[in-house]
């Protein structure tokens, strides 16, 4: 087979795990391999390669890369190794193939020499519809699998033990299990104290663990809020374990790490959320501490988050999440002076808190006075609602192009019926 002069590399892996054993290298390898055996050398900034990104979703940062350059007209071909590494789903790789083949470039999989003729073609429908049902059959039992696990009591289908113990995996003979290491318990249990019954926030609590250099569980120097916020709430402290107390969701705000890499998602479902406690399934083990402490804890909690910033009523904070830090990307937040004297309100970047991590501010940005933003953002917005037609054109644009994006493969895919029903 006869390569063209200009020729592209595409490769994928989904999991971290096979990003950090670099396995995508080997892809890439295979195929530099083929590429010299036909004499041609593949240009390195024509090496594209999504490291640990799902291929169930197309906004993978390399692919775009891909379609632009060959929207562009600066490459003819692409090698991949397979189908699946273009796309996990059937209409995906529909979808990519036809534009692909509209702008000129060829597409060539190692595994399988892919022509125009209609069998050809037929036969890598017929493998992208494979690749899709192998990967929800997969899906489809592992879950089946951990539920019934779950259902049995056995320990082993969480994998993985809190801070407080260690999990030993099952044998020939013993199932799996955790087990109470005493360092870890002895902290479980003072970080519950802190809580209950000197009332210290969560916060207060991570603070001081840090400073007392308290060693976490991958021993990262610094003690996270979200990491003791999680130990209160896990009810493997009381000796009932739970699985399935959180579902997958969609993410529906970016977060600081979406936006460093561009609103690119790892996975399509990237969020979470608590499912109800009836739907938990409950796995004995060792107790660190007693029900009744535990309970005194989510009430601690649910005090907490109605006093919580978030929820203040005290003073009107307009754009409170909504701005971001020009040098280090974190969100601002609203927070009044500490002066008794100049009752001030200021917007101020979490990047400036110190005591948030590990090696001091991480930016060095000023704080602002509220006023001096509300009043400008708020100008603005009323100037614009006096142009109702201007906000119903973007409106309508963002709409319309939100529309477009969901029904692009799905009109693919009926395109592809329709063009298989003329031939039969």
């Amino acid at each position: 087979m006869k390569l063209s002069p200009r020729i592209a590399i595409y490769a994928r892996v989904s999991s971290d795990h096979q990003a950090q054993q670099n396995t995508i290298a080997s892809q890439i390898a295979t195929i530099q391999t083929f590429a010299s055996a036909q004499g041609v050398n593949i240009e390195a900034d024509l090496i594209f390669a999504d490291n640990g990104i799902s291929g169930t979703t197309l906004a993978r940062p390399q692919l775009d890369s891909l379609r632009d350059k060959a929207a562009g007209g600066e490459i003819e071909q692409i090698l991949m190794l397979n189908p699946d590494r273009l796309a996990r789903k059937y209409t995906h790789q529909v979808m990519l193939v036809e534009e692909f083949k509209k702008l000129g470039v060829a597409i060539t999989f190692m595994n399988r020499q892919i022509a125009t003729s209609p069998e050809d073609q037929l036969l890598l429908q017929m493998q992208g519809v494979i690749a899709e049902y192998e990967r929800e059959k997969i899906l489809e039992r592992h879950r089946r699998g951990k539920l019934h696990k779950a259902q049995q009591g056995k320990v082993g289908v969480l994998s993985g033990a809190p801070y407080g113990y260690g999990y030993i995996p099952a044998t020939a003979t013993e199932e799996a299990r955790y087990e109470i290491l005493d360092r870890e318990a002895l902290i479980v249990k003072r970080v519950f104290h802190l809580l209950v019954t000197e009332q210290q926030s969560i916060g207060a609590i991570a603070r001081l663990l840090t400073a007392e250099q308290i060693p976490t569980r991958r021993d990262v120097g610094k003690w996270e809020r979200s990491v003791v916020w999680a130990m209160l709430r896990n009810p493997a402290y009381t000796g009932q374990a739970a699985y399935r107390k959180t579902a997958v969701v969609e993410r529906t705000r970016p977060t600081k790490q979406a936006r460093d890499r561009s609103f690119y998602p790892k996975h399509v479902h990237s969020s979470s959320r608590d499912r109800p406690q009836a739907d938990w399934i409950r796995i004995p083990g060792p107790a660190l501490i007693s029900e009744a402490v535990f309970q005194r804890a989510r009430e601690r909690l649910e005090e907490n988050k109605r006093f919580s910033p978030r929820n203040n009523k005290k003073y009107e904070y307009l754009l409170s999440g909504l701005l971001r830090c020009q040098q280090c990307g974190y969100a601002l937040y609203g927070k009044p002076t500490s002066s008794s004297k100049y009752k001030r309100l200021y917007y101020r970047c979490a990047g400036q808190d110190g005591h948030r991590w590990k090696h001091g501010r991480v930016g060095g940005a000023h704080p602002v006075r509220v006023e001096a933003i509300d009043d400008l953002v708020w100008e603005h917005t009323c100037k614009l609602l006096k142009y109702p037609d201007l906000v119903l054109q973007e409106y309508t644009r963002r709409t319309q192009k939100k529309q477009r994006q969901q029904s692009d493969a799905a009109a693919v895919l009926t395109k592809k019926r329709q063009e298989s029903k003329q031939r039969e």
